[in-house]
Formats: C-alpha cells, structure tokens, sequence
C-alpha cells in the first residue's frame, strides 16, 4: 500500500485540472494556474479523478473496493502498481505547486574569471575552459544571472531541476581550491592539499 498515493490532493481555487485517457494505461493530466499550464502523460495501471476541489489517485484495481482492508487491497497490487502509485500522486502534486508558486533553483559560481551570462534562450558559461560552455535553456523555464548568481525557475519542477544540474555538473565544485559550480546553501567539504616539503 502507498502511503503517498493514499494521500487525496488539494486543488486551491483559480486553478483548473483536466484529466483525459490518452490509450490502454495511458493518462494525460493538465495543469493550468496562476503560473503557467503543464501537461504530463502517465503510463501504468493508475486512475486520476477529481473529486470536488480534490484529486484522488488510485490503482484501476482499487476503484471500487473501498470496502476491502488495506492489506487486502495491498496484497491484490504487484510491485510496480505500488510504486506507480505513490510516484505518479507526487508528480501530479508537484504539477499544481508548480503552476502556484513555481519551482526555484539557485547555483552560485565561485572562481577567478567565471561568470554566466544569459542570451535569448541560451545560457553562457565562462567556466575556465578553453571555450564557453553553451546551453539550452528549455520551453517554460526562465533563467537569471546576478553577479555570480544564476537563478533557474518554471512551473515544471522536473525541468528546473534538469538544468540546474546542467549547470551545476559543466564545473562541479572542486573540494581542494574551492571553485565551480555549486547550488546555494550546499556544503562542499574542503580537503587539504599536499604539504610542500
């Protein structure tokens, strides 16, 4: 039993869910918000079904059998349904905090002579290589640079957190010099280099 999927999530006013059967266990949810909209396709036996100003995620063997134990609903479930169950209620939750508040990730850039600069849908990273270090900056996602700041923000969290990593792994943090590509409030522990003799 999912003690995730379990959980009905809210759906807080001024945004609008829309769930449509898109082929044999195949799903599309859409999110529209304050924020932007976002759309999912989910794969697997699971049921989405907006019930008020709630949405309730379920197996398609469930539905139905409210009556059943929870051990006995547990035991009529292989594996994966399990586990599809809990990923795809957090997926569908993380969709509508997403279009309310959006999802945020700050890097901090430490090093002589590294900087990012932001060009259309384009991120520049001067990160003491040979060359700059180009990405493309994905649909939905805004990206900022203050000083040596870069702030990544959108309504997909998933998004988001894929270029942040991007970012972050073109020069990950160097544990002895104390330079490259961190995220803001993350620990690197230093080492200490060889003693010269």
């Amino acid at each position: 039993m999912s003690r995730v999927g379990m959980k009905p999530i809210e759906v807080p006013q001024g945004v609008s869910v829309e769930v449509k059967e898109s082929g044999v266990n195949r799903l599309t949810v859409s999110v529209k918000g304050p924020k932007g909209s976002i759309t999912k396709e989910f794969r697997g036996a699971i049921s989405v079904v907006k019930d008020g100003s709630q949405i309730v995620v379920q197996p398609k063997a469930v539905v139905g059998q409210e009556k059943k134990s929870r051990r006995e609903i547990a035991a009529s479930l292989d594996k994966q349904t399990r586990a599809m169950w809990g990923t795809v209620r957090a997926q569908v939750a993380n969709m509508i905090k997403g279009v309310v508040d959006g999802w945020k990730k700050a890097l901090e850039i430490n090093g002589i002579g590294y900087s990012a600069q932001v060009s259309g849908k384009e991120i520049k990273l001067l990160l003491g290589y040979s060359h700059p270090v180009v990405l493309k900056i994905p649909d939905g996602i805004n990206c900022k640079v203050n000083k040596n700041i870069v702030e990544v923000e959108g309504v997909d969290k998933e998004a988001v957190g894929q270029l942040a990593a991007k970012i972050r792994w073109s020069r990950p943090p160097d544990p002895y010099l104390a330079k490259g590509v961190k995220y803001v409030g993350e620990t690197i522990i230093r080492k200490a280099g060889k003693a010269a003799k």
